[in-house]
């Protein structure tokens, strides 16, 4: 079996013997700094000790119908959160697996998808398992905490999350 790289929809060749299709990644261009924009001009934006500024510098939003103008509104640029993304197929381990990068770009969250193999000595012969990250794991890439069953907060919220929002097993 051949995996068929696609990119928007469209077939990537992969003929070419130096594109061995074992791994795919995707990383994301951070160089600028800005992970916000203004909400009214549109413009790239960073944060600052007195506010937000634009790339020129700029405190007051161009946009800004006020008099005198007010400031930038800033609103996080999408995917500004993400730092890489792969697909590794490990065909050795008859296995997928699936990285995340969110913050320190040296590591990443993995979910790995293996079929457990039809000759071993188990129940689970044939069946296929999905590895994931969970809560307190050992070398964990961010902290995790579970609002509902398989559903995480990454890092810190500002604030404790609200009641009907944290996971309870009680």
């Amino acid at each position: 079996m051949f995996p068929l790289l696609t990119v928007n929809g469209a077939a990537v060749s992969t003929d070419d013997d130096v594109f061995d299709v074992e791994s795919i990644a995707i990383e994301f261009d951070h160089e600028s700094g800005n992970s916000h924009a203004c909400a009214a001009c549109g413009n790239p934006i960073a944060q600052t000790t007195t506010g937000w500024i634009d790339d020129d510098g700029e405190e007051e939003c161009p946009a800004s119908a006020d008099s005198p103008p007010t400031g930038h509104q800033a609103q996080p640029l999408p995917l500004s959160w993400c730092n890489s993304a792969a697909i590794q197929l490990e065909e050795e381990q008859d296995a997928v697996t699936v990285s995340i990068s969110v913050g320190d770009p040296r590591g990443a969250f993995t979910f790995t998808m293996t079929r457990v193999p039809e000759d071993a000595d188990s129940e689970l012969a044939g069946c296929l398992l999905l590895h994931m990250p969970y809560p307190k794991q050992p070398f964990e890439h961010a902290p995790l905490q579970e609002v509902r069953p398989g559903t995480y907060l990454v890092g810190s919220a500002p604030s404790p999350l609200p009641r009907h929002l944290a996971h309870s097993n009680a």
